[in-house]
């Protein structure tokens, strides 16, 4: 693997899996990449997408992507090296553990119908 392009993890998300890498790709990655998702992803599952990330603010050679029918997309994702425990609650929250099929429904519904309000025109550096 290229220096400073080694996968970093196989992320496993609700909306679909990705590769997540340490740097933004290579002229060579447009190739690799898509390789490397076959041999961790789709082999294990039935997936219809392909999708990667990296970190940093450098677009890379993404524009190989992007000739290739992929769509790129960014975003800024938050990071704290130290939380602060929040003050007290202003609304009545129910917090509990997910449990059951019933619940899951729930989620998944109310995750599509958040996504479906407003279509994010910009989400990591990602392909």
């Amino acid at each position: 693997m290229a220096s400073g392009r080694s996968l970093r993890r196989v992320i496993r998300h609700s909306w679909g899996n990705f590769l997540h890498f340490e740097a933004a790709p290579g002229p060579e990655d447009a190739e690799r990449w898509p390789s490397l998702f076959e041999s961790h992803v789709r082999t294990s599952q039935l997936s219809r997408h392909t999708a990667f990330s990296w970190e940093g603010y450098e677009r890379g050679a993404s524009d190989s992507f992007v000739r290739r029918g992929y769509h790129f997309l960014e975003s800024v994702i938050m990071e704290a090296h130290q939380l602060t425990p929040a003050g007290a609650v202003a609304i009545e929250v129910d917090m509990r553990r997910i449990d059951g099929d019933i619940d899951w429904e729930k989620l998944v519904d109310f995750t599509c119908t958040r996504a479906t309000r407003s279509t994010p025109k910009q989400t990591i550096s990602s392909i």
